[in-house]
């Protein structure tokens, strides 16, 4: 006959082993809870970034702005025109075929030839010769060839129509006591640049204070003959 007595307490094995079970079922929790927490982090992380760190979009990089640099226009330099050449002369003032004299015999320490040149003009051509002092007495006509120096020596000048310069009390040299100066260093035959009817003048003699220059043109025109001073030039023009 079954007994009605209650059983007796279980046995000290039976107790470990409900307590070995409650063990595992608490750790079990708490790794759930764990790997849940773990979850939760993870999730919020992608969260973040999916959406953005909201600080981020507050901090915003200043766009560098660009430098313009003015563009400064070359202010036009101004030419000074040249001073217009004399009006062209047809008919020069007192202008003829000569002959043309005049200066005067220069005094101590006399005056010498310091150049000689050609130039073109509106309507004339120019030789001038320039002087140390005062224009020396000089004769300018229209001569034909042949053109002789002192020693006999025959000067070709280049030209169809031809007119002597003869100057007088002067030199392109001169002797002071041993010391010989050239004050003329120019050539003998000045060539003639860009005139229209001179086409050269030549030295042809000069001797004894007495010098002889012959001017060579393409044809025969009227001159004009006049002088300057400061310095002394004797101006020779012939017309177009």
């Amino acid at each position: 006959m079954a007994s009605l007595l209650p059983p007796e307490d279980a046995s000290p094995a039976t107790d470990t082993a409900d307590r070995r079970s409650g063990s595992r079922a608490g750790l079990v929790v708490g790794l759930a809870l764990a790997l849940l927490a773990v979850m939760v982090v993870a999730v919020v992380a992608v969260a973040r970034r999916d959406v953005g760190d909201p600080r981020a979009a507050l901090t915003t990089t200043p766009t560098a702005r660009a430098t313009v640099t003015p563009t400064v226009e070359a202010t036009p330099t101004s030419t000074i025109e040249p001073e217009p050449t004399p009006a062209a002369t047809a008919a020069l003032p007192a202008s003829g075929l000569g002959p043309f004299t005049g200066g005067q015999a220069p005094a101590d320490p006399g005056s010498w030839i310091a150049d000689v040149r050609t130039a073109g003009h509106d309507g004339y051509d120019r030789v001038v010769f320039e002087f140390t002092g005062i224009v020396p007495t000089y004769d300018v006509r229209y001569v034909v060839p042949p053109f002789v120096d002192t020693a006999g020596t025959e000067k070709a000048v280049d030209g169809t129509a031809f007119v002597d310069v003869w100057l007088r009390g002067t030199s392109t040299v001169q002797l002071d006591g041993a010391r010989l100066i050239e004050h003329y260093r120019g050539p003998d035959r000045v060539g003639a640049g860009d005139t229209a009817v001179v086409t050269e003048v030549v030295d042809i003699d000069d001797f004894e204070s007495n010098v002889h220059w012959t001017i060579g043109l393409t044809g025969e025109r009227p001159v004009a003959v006049t002088t300057l001073d400061d310095p002394g030039r004797l101006v020779i023009d012939i017309s177009h």
